[in-house]
C-alpha cells in the first residue's frame, strides 16, 4: 500500500473514531437529560391554584409586621384621611387634595395604578411595566415600589416578610406593598387567585434553569446527528478504499 493510501486510510479511521466519540457523548447527554428532575406537567390543583378554594372566604386581617432592617419601605404611618388605601401625599400629587383620587385609577391603562406610578417615579403614567433589566420576569418598578429608588437587597423581592406564603413582589403587584395581600384576591373573578397567576409566570423559567433537561436533549441530538454523519462518511470512504485496493490487486 502506498504512503498516500496509508495516510488516507488513517484520516478515514480518525473520522470514524471522531464520529463514535460524538455518538457516545450524545448517549451520555441523553442519559443526563432523562435523569434531570422535572416538574410534572399536570400539577396538583392545590399546588397550581393556591387559594382557589378560599376565594369565597372572608379575608383574614393582616398582622402588623415590622419592616425595620428588611430594606422595604414602611408607609404604614402615612396619613390617609379618606382611608381608601391611597396616602394623602400621593393623592395630593395626583389631583391636588387628600381625598380626590381613587385607588383603581390608571390614566394610561397599563395595569399599574396611578398611585403606584407616583410612588415609583412621581407622576401618573410614568412607569413602564415592560422594563425588566435582569430578565427575572419581575418588572423593575416593583423593586422601587417596595424598597425605594435604590432597589431591593438581594433576595428581598422573592422573600415573604409577613410569612403569609405570598412573596413580597406578588403582594406589591396586588396591594402596593409587601404585607397588604392575603393570597385570596381574584381581581378578574376567574376562580384563580391572583397570587397563583403571578407565580405561574416564573415557573417556566425556574424549570429550565433548575433542570436544564431541554439543553441536554438538544446537545444529545446534535452529537448523535454529527456522530452518525461522520461514521457513515468514514464507513463509505473505507469501503471505497478497500474496493480500490482489491481492484489494484486483481489488476496486478
Amino acid at each position: 500500500m502506498s504512503a498516500a493510501a496509508t495516510g488516507a486510510l488513517s484520516r478515514t479511521r480518525a473520522v470514524v473514531a471522531a464520529g463514535v466519540v460524538l455518538l457516545v457523548l450524545g448517549a451520555v447527554a441523553a442519559v443526563t437529560a432523562t435523569a434531570a428532575p422535572r416538574e410534572s406537567g399536570a400539577r396538583e390543583a392545590a399546588e397550581l391554584l393556591p387559594g382557589w378554594e378560599r376565594t369565597s372566604s372572608a379575608a383574614t386581617p393582616e398582622a402588623v409586621v415590622s419592616l425595620a432592617g428588611t430594606g422595604l419601605v414602611d408607609r404604614a404611618a402615612w396619613a390617609d384621611a379618606d382611608e381608601d388605601g391611597v396616602a394623602d401625599r400621593v393623592e395630593q400629587a395626583l389631583c391636588g387634595s387628600a381625598t380626590c383620587a381613587v385607588p383603581w385609577a390608571d390614566v394610561d391603562a397599563d395595569g399599574v395604578p396611578d398611585a403606584a406610578d407616583v410612588l415609583v417615579c412621581g407622576t401618573a403614567g410614568c412607569v413602564d411595566a415592560r422594563v425588566d433589566a435582569d430578565a427575572d420576569r419581575i418588572p423593575d418598578f416593583v423593586g422601587v415600589l417596595l424598597c425605594g429608588e435604590a432597589g431591593c437587597p438581594a433576595g428581598t423581592l422573592r422573600g415573604d416578610v409577613d410569612g403569609d406564603g405570598v412573596e413580597n413582589w406578588v403582594e406589591a403587584l396586588i396591594a402596593g406593598d409587601a404585607t397588604g395581600a392575603t393570597g385570596q384576591e381574584d381581581l378578574d373573578g376567574d376562580g384563580i387567585a391572583d397570587e397563583a397567576a403571578l407565580m405561574e409566570c416564573l415557573r417556566l423559567v425556574d424549570r429550565l434553569a433548575t433542570t436544564g433537561a431541554e439543553v441536554w436533549w438538544l446537545l444529545a441530538a446534535a452529537c448523535v446527528a454529527c456522530g452518525a454523519g461522520l461514521v457513515l462518511r468514514g464507513w463509505r470512504d473505507l469501503r471505497m478504499e478497500r474496493d480500490g485496493t482489491s481492484s489494484e490487486g486483481m489488476a496486478a
